[in-house]
């Protein structure tokens, strides 16, 4: 199943993402589940976070933003809880700036990603 068309925003700015994380298992036994995120607040996620995403096999990648974060420091805390790191080669140069309803009621294929 590939859902890239689906992919908006950071998931890790989501109170229910070990939940969403467990979800997507359950529901989908086999293959890759990849968290896609730009790392940013991977760190401040609690070792909850991390064994969740270590026993229910999700994969993080990391999508290579010109922002400031120490990839190695990220790197360590997932081989600690033996979490597969992934990253984007190339940097991201381009951005997509679309119209987002913050209070989730609006229709999401306005926006033109979809």
């Amino acid at each position: 199943m590939n859902s890239n068309n689906g992919c908006v925003g950071e998931p890790l700015l989501h109170p229910e993402i070990i939940n969403f994380m467990i979800t997507a298992r359950k529901n989908f036994h086999t293959g890759t589940i990849l968290l896609i995120t730009n790392g940013i607040l991977l760190l401040q996620q609690s070792n909850e976070f991390w064994q969740v995403a270590h026993d229910y096999r999700v994969s993080i990648f990391l999508t290579h933003y010109p922002v400031n974060i120490d990839i190695s420091v990220i790197r360590n805390k997932a081989r600690q809880f033996e979490v597969e790191i992934r990253c984007s080669d190339e940097p991201v140069n381009n951005f997509i700036k679309s119209p987002v309803n913050l209070s989730g009621d609006g229709n999401y294929k306005i926006t033109g990603l979809f």
